[in-house]
């Protein structure tokens, strides 16, 4: 007996294919977009993700590097990631994440599916110089 099944979309008018071997074909909806700032200035707001009137920003990746100028081997200095109003940059309205770097460190977090809030600008600060922020995502409108 054959069951006659099709997956569609009416938001899209999208229909879900089949692969030769019978395998449902997955793919992700939105693909990432790699955004790199070097926050070079201790203390300083840097725009790493800017808004887009009405849209979430999606983050599926970072990788945060300090490099040998950046804290010291054994005392660490802070970065932080955070929403902003585009307006004012220096207001953290949400902390993305907040992490301690020492000298020539790394942050790698992937596989993430992080929702911004809707038109606000993601922004990174460190309490010291020289450290490489790379964001990954996609924007959408998350209703």
């Amino acid at each position: 007996m054959t069951l006659q099944v099709s997956l569609f979309d009416d938001k899209t008018q999208s229909i879900a294919k089949v692969n030769p071997n019978g395998g449902l074909i997955v793919a992700p909806s939105h693909y990432s977009t790699a955004y790199y700032v070097l926050v070079d200035t201790a203390a300083t707001t840097f725009e790493v993700i800017p808004a887009i009137s009405d849209m979430n920003f999606i983050v599926t990746g970072m990788l945060i590097a300090s490099d040998k100028s950046f804290a010291t081997s054994t005392v660490a200095e802070t970065l932080t990631i955070y929403e902003a109003n585009p307006a004012d940059l220096s207001v953290n309205t949400k902390t993305i994440t907040q992490i301690d770097l020492l000298k020539n460190d790394r942050l790698v977090a992937t596989a993430l599916d992080l929702a911004t809030t809707k038109t606000r600008t993601l922004v990174a600060i460190a309490t010291s110089a020289n450290v490489n922020v790379t964001l990954s995502g996609y924007y959408i409108d998350v209703q």
